[in-house]
């Protein structure tokens, strides 16, 4: 399938008539670039495309909770009278033979306000009203509705569905709708009402009653799924919108200080503590100058003191001893003549010198006569004062510290904005946490209704499936219902049995296309090394080169987005089938290397036609020389606001590319 000529006739921001023609030039250049601005009008256009082929069905897909008409009438240009359409041209190929069909749907408003549909269908120029009576089955054998969203979607979206949840519902629409498994189920589903349905003379009262007891509750039951399904969908969209509006609201809380107004009572609680702190340190020091340690201001006089107190010692023991040791000297003197004479003169020379200055410090002038207790407590002042002023420099180092966090605080104090300046962004906060936490319990409650409801389907699906069992079991008869009844419980075993294991043989086989998609995009050397989908859940498992599990959740934003990417591409190439991709905003979320990676191994080779819908700010002019030789065609949408009006015209933003 390959999509042509897109003509849009006052749709959206396109006023009058607009072409653009959709398809590559040549195989080699599978690419077209559509750039645009905000609000050109690139949206639209994957609008206009998934509206032409899929119609009212578009609604759904979308989760729009307004009516068909409601939608169609916003989409008309500026909201005027005039009439609307969209009409796409594409080619199919089947057995080598080309076929060109061409769908156009055109409404109008009416004078009470609804908008009308026409829908004309052409077949090679023919015009076929009965294809058009049949158009959303003919579609759906080459383009599924259920698996559309795989092949045209928003770059933005899949960044939302970067999580298990979304992952997991990716790959359970990817697998039963691409690969055809729920195909095999309503296959089953059909046989069991054959079965029901033929044996219903021939079954007991009990029996048919309780199949008849059981097909009215599994109705019932798939009836409250479906509704459930649809409630969480809208309730997602409505949490997705509150989410964004308390992101707007938490960046402008953010701005206007609202951090520090938060942190205020615990900016109060560190100030009023650092400064207990300071009051504590400064006792401390108080308590220290009223001991000893003024006395470390006068250093000098202590050691004055000690020095007299020594001299004062040395002059007490000098006069005592002077006769003493003149004594000593004479008797040693005596005994050294007869020994040495040359000894003898050395000596009495040594021995008058020392008597000469023990003489002089018995001269020195004593008036402190401190004493041992004295000397004691002159010794005990010393040491307090060194262990004062190793205590005094801790305390100042800690007050020191203290004074900057005081500080600090109460600059965090000073510039916290008064309650009055953020009351309004207060309260609009408040409400929108306070409805997102609503949602977010609603959600949990719905996901758990939901549980319990498939959980209570599935015990009687297994239930009626015993029942019809039994009842082929008792038509043992050769007549002709007999006989359907028989080998219609068989091919239901037999579909059963071949739904696991070609469901089996599916995740095993997309398991290997993801991770090698994964490699393509994340040019990690063992990043991801393995691989595995839970068939139960359809859980998405990622593992490293040591096999140890990598939760999503632990991924980086772009590596979760390529995550939903490299499944997108693996269902891609599981279905087998050439269906075009249009991306809008394909890489808005992404840093340098993730971008570059997609640039370089996905875009080029995703599909036999891509179409990219981008801004200037996505595909730079960097970009382009990596990107041209695959790209097949350009287009640039140029918005007047003058006018309010979109203009599609040749090109690219840089070059004619």
């Amino acid at each position: 399938m390959i999509l042509g000529q897109l003509a849009l006739e006052n749709f959206s921001v396109y006023g009058g008539r607009q072409n653009i023609n959709l398809a590559p030039c040549n195989a080699e250049r599978p690419i077209v670039l559509i750039g645009g601005l905000n609000g050109a009008g690139k949206t639209s256009l994957l609008i206009a495309v998934k509206l032409a082929l899929f119609g009212k069905r578009l609604m759904q897909l979308m989760g729009e909770r307004i009516s068909y008409s409601t939608f169609l009438r916003h989409l008309v240009h500026r909201r005027t009278s005039c009439r609307s359409a969209v009409e796409l041209e594409f080619f199919s190929f089947s057995l080598g033979h080309k076929d060109v069909y061409r769908i156009r749907r055109a409404w109008g408003v009416s004078k009470d306000a609804k908008a009308v549909e026409e829908v004309t269908v052409w077949k090679n120029n023919q015009k076929d009203d009965a294809l058009a009576s049949i158009w959303d089955d003919f579609i759906d054998a080459l383009l599924p509705a259920s698996i559309s969203h795989l092949f045209f979607f928003d770059g933005e979206k899949v960044a939302e569905m970067a999580n298990e949840v979304g992952t997991s519902a990716l790959l359970r629409t990817g697998i039963q709708a691409l690969l055809g498994v729920d195909l095999l189920g309503r296959l089953q589903n059909d046989l069991a009402d054959l079965i029901a349905k033929k044996t219903k003379a021939t079954s007991s009262d009990e029996d048919a009653k309780r199949l008849c007891t059981l097909d009215k509750e599994i109705a019932e039951f798939s009836m409250f799924r479906g509704e459930l399904c649809s409630q969480l969908q809208a309730l997602r969209s409505d949490r997705e919108t509150v989410q964004k509006q308390t992101a707007k609201i938490e960046a402008r809380f953010k701005e206007a200080g609202g951090q520090l107004f938060l942190d205020r009572v615990n900016t109060e609680k560190e100030l009023n503590e650092s400064k207990a702190s300071l009051a504590t340190n400064t006792s401390a020091l108080i308590e220290l100058a009223a001991g000893a340690l003024p006395l470390a201001l006068v250093p000098n006089l202590l050691k004055a003191v000690q020095d007299q107190d020594r001299r004062e010692q040395e002059a007490d023991l000098a006069t005592p001893m002077l006769d003493v040791l003149k004594e000593r000297d004479q008797r040693v003197l005596s005994l050294v003549a007869n020994i040495s004479p040359d000894l003898e003169v050395q000596l009495e020379h040594f021995f008058a010198q020392d008597r000469e200055q023990r003489a002089q410090a018995s001269q020195t002038e004593t008036y402190l006569h401190l004493g041992s207790e004295g000397r004691v407590s002159l010794a005990r002042v010393n040491g307090v004062l060194a262990a004062d002023r190793a205590r005094v420099a801790d305390l100042l180092k800690v007050r020191e510290r203290i004074e900057a966090r005081v500080t600090e605080a109460q600059n965090r104090f000073a510039m916290t904005p008064p309650k009055g300046a953020l009351q309004g962004i207060l309260a609009e906060r408040e409400a929108l946490q306070r409805q997102l936490a609503q949602y977010e319990q609603h959600l949990a409650s719905l996901v758990k209704k939901k549980g319990d409801c498939e959980g209570a389907l599935k015990f009687r699906q297994q239930e009626r499936d015993r029942v019809l069992r039994r009842l082929s079991a008792y038509q043992a008869g050769d007549d002709v219902d007999s006989r359907v009844v028989r080998y219609a419980q068989k091919a239901r075993e037999r579909v059963g049995v071949y739904a696991q294991r070609i469901q089996e043989r599916a995740l095993d086989q997309l398991g290997n296309l993801i991770l090698e998609s994964l490699h393509q995009l994340f040019r990690k050397e063992g990043f991801v090394a393995r691989v595995s989908i839970v068939p139960e859940s359809y859980t998405l498992q990622l593992f490293d080169s040591q096999n140890q599990l990598l939760p999503l959740d632990r991924l980086s934003a772009g590596e979760r987005q390529l995550v939903v990417i490299a499944i997108l591409w693996g269902l891609g190439r599981a279905s087998g089938r050439p269906l075009p991709l249009m991306i809008d905003t394909p890489l808005g979320r992404l840093d340098s290397m993730h971008r570059d990676n997609m640039l370089e191994y996905y875009l080029p080779t995703a599909s036999h036609q891509t179409i990219l819908l981008t801004t200037d700010a996505e595909i730079t002019k960097a970009d382009l020389p990596r990107l041209l030789p695959f790209v097949g065609g350009s287009h640039l949408l140029v918005h007047d606001d003058a006018t309010r009006r979109t203009t599609i015209k040749s090109g690219f933003f840089w070059s004619a590319a």
